[in-house]
């Protein structure tokens, strides 16, 4: 699986070309912030990153949403921070036990 590189506007989106022999179609889906093509072994490499190429505005504004949503997801509670939580403002005290929980 060799890995390419295209330069959309101001990003760098990396991708992958994948055969299957069951597929019939060019299917485009990201994967782990990859953008994942997988074609028939009948169809041109050249064929797919064309395909790319027509359809770029549309894979850009697909990566700036999962490059951005993958930034919410991951976030690190600290000390004193609210959460709501079962509609009730809870705030978040940190402190280190033996068995490693937090307790809200």
């Amino acid at each position: 699986m060799k890995k390419y590189v295209i330069k959309i506007k101001d990003l760098e989106i990396p991708y992958c070309i994948k055969n299957y022999k069951s597929s019939k179609t060019i299917k485009i889906y990201f994967k782990e912030d990859i953008l994942t093509i997988t074609k028939s072994p009948y169809v041109a490499i050249k064929e797919a990153q064309n395909f790319i190429y027509q359809n770029e505005e549309d894979i850009y504004k697909f990566y700036k949403k999962v490059y951005d949503e993958r930034d919410t997801k991951k976030s690190n509670w600290g000390n004193g921070q609210q959460i709501l939580y079962r509609g009730e403002f809870y705030t978040i005290e940190t402190s280190f036990i033996e068995q490693e929980l937090v307790n809200i």
